[in-house]
């Protein structure tokens, strides 16, 4: 069994999209695990109407992303987990051919590419300085199944990085425990713009370099980088 973990909050609008890629999967044998933050609009009923047999919802309070998100690894059956944003989009093929490698292989994580815009994500491209946890994985949404017990040696998704706890928990399993990430070279999906880091950018950059310090970085190079990636955003604003 592998387990998709959405966290939802008043996404009627985006939430149609993802459901529609789930129910036109190849492979249903999953379970989808939604947690919802007490959504006020009809996020609830629009996902309690799907066509996906094996579906798990929780609505209540929560602090952010990712605590929906610790909630739902808690509650995951299957051995592996995926992450799926209420605007993302899954392959018709994903699920099966993550299934696959696993069969294979016993990896930690597992990545895939991921469309996001005119862009194609690639696992395992570029360095960790410049692109953080994106340098092992394509995307932690859509494209990376992660085993789930990894959480039981490294730990859930830290709220103290509310836009990138996503890369602490990669980077801190790749960098400090040395886990394995297996790179497929399949299209997993297409990754929505509208998360938190993607809209936050000021606030992932900061989260970036947060980690990079808790991780052992040199405080002058890892500060430079920061001033740098400041200097970017500034330009594209």
């Amino acid at each position: 069994m592998l387990s998709i973990i959405t966290a939802t909050f008043n996404c009627q609008n985006d939430i149609k999209i993802l459901i529609n890629s789930l129910e036109g999967s190849r492979d249903s044998d999953f379970e989808w695990i939604v947690v919802d933050g007490a959504s006020t609009d009809s996020t609830l009923s629009i996902v309690e109407k799907s066509t996906i047999k094996n579906k798990k919802i929780i609505s209540e309070p929560d602090f952010g992303i990712y605590d929906a998100l610790n909630k739902g690894v808690k509650m995951a059956t299957g051995d592996y987990y995926i992450v799926l944003g209420a605007d993302d989009i899954i392959s018709r093929c994903a699920i099966g051919d993550f299934k696959s490698a696993i069969n294979k292989s016993n990896a930690d994580f597992y990545s895939a590419r991921v469309k996001f815009g005119s862009c194609l994500l690639m696992p395992g491209s570029g360095s960790y300085w410049k692109r953080g946890g994106n340098a092992y994985v394509s995307s932690h949404a859509v494209g990376t199944c992660i085993k789930k017990s990894l959480h039981n040696e490294i730990g859930f998704y830290k709220n103290s990085y509310p836009n990138c706890a996503d890369m602490y928990f990669i980077c801190k399993a790749v960098i400090s425990f040395n886990k394995k990430i297996e790179s497929l070279d399949f299209v997993a999906g297409i990754f929505g713009d509208k998360g938190l880091s993607s809209v936050n950018k000021m606030g992932s950059i900061l989260d970036a370099y947060k980690i990079s310090i808790d991780l052992g970085g040199n405080y002058f190079l890892c500060t430079a980088i920061l001033f740098y990636r400041l200097f970017l955003l500034g330009l594209c604003i």
